[in-house]
């Protein structure tokens, strides 16, 4: 969806919205990258790598 459609749109959600969507650009980029140079599955395990790093918190509690 478009950050316009939401109600209460602020000037300051338009501004903090290039750093909310870099990382998913970068991501992509990067799996994109590898999946074309070096198979899916590659990119596969490493998108599966680094959602684990971010849950690894939680599995440890």
């Amino acid at each position: 969806m478009h950050m316009v459609n939401f109600d209460g749109f602020k000037l300051w959600m338009f501004i903090l919205a290039p750093i909310i969507v870099i990382p998913q650009l970068i991501m992509g980029l990067l799996l994109s990258y590898l999946r074309m140079n070096n198979g899916f599955i590659y990119a596969v395990c490493l998108h599966i790598f680094i959602n684990l790093i971010s849950l690894l918190p939680i599995f440890l509690i």
